[in-house]
């Protein structure tokens, strides 16, 4: 069977077997695999857009820190807002300072006005999985999470 291709003025490549003419979109994808492809983007596009700085539905609660400050401070005093005694900004700060050792934490994620921040194995009772949380209002430490 002869099949010859031509370009039509739509911009379409025709496809002419015999007495049979089919049209398809140049470089497009048609038909079920069109179909397919872009669902399959809209599940990739919707799992991306699911992450976020979110702990999730499912976080557990901090377990209690041992030898926790009563609050950890800001890198520098500007930040605190006084006489309400909150930290400046709408975020988490990073790095948060434990007043009597002046070890700074740095911050790996955070929601709600909750930060997790890093810190070592044995610092506070942590375990090497474990994240510091802290109320980012105000510095104050709310326990121990798993990462």
């Amino acid at each position: 069977m002869d099949r010859r291709v031509r370009m039509t003025k739509e911009g379409a490549a025709a496809t002419t077997a015999g007495s049979e003419e089919r049209r398809r979109p140049v470089g497009g994808i048609s038909g079920w695999r069109g179909g397919v492809l872009l669902g399959a983007v809209t599940v990739v596009l919707a799992a991306a857009c699911g992450a976020s700085s979110d702990f999730g539905p499912m976080a557990p609660a901090p377990v209690p820190g041992t030898d926790l400050p009563t609050r950890f401070e800001p890198l520098t005093e500007a930040q605190r807002i006084q006489p309400g005694d909150t930290l400046s900004g709408t975020g988490c700060l990073s790095p948060m300072v434990d007043p009597r050792s002046d070890e700074r934490y740095l911050l790996v994620r955070s929601a709600e006005g909750l930060g997790d921040y890093r810190i070592p194995e044995g610092r506070y009772g942590a375990h090497q999985d474990d994240f510091l949380r802290l109320d980012c209002n105000t510095g104050e430490p709310l326990g121990l999470v798993r990462r």
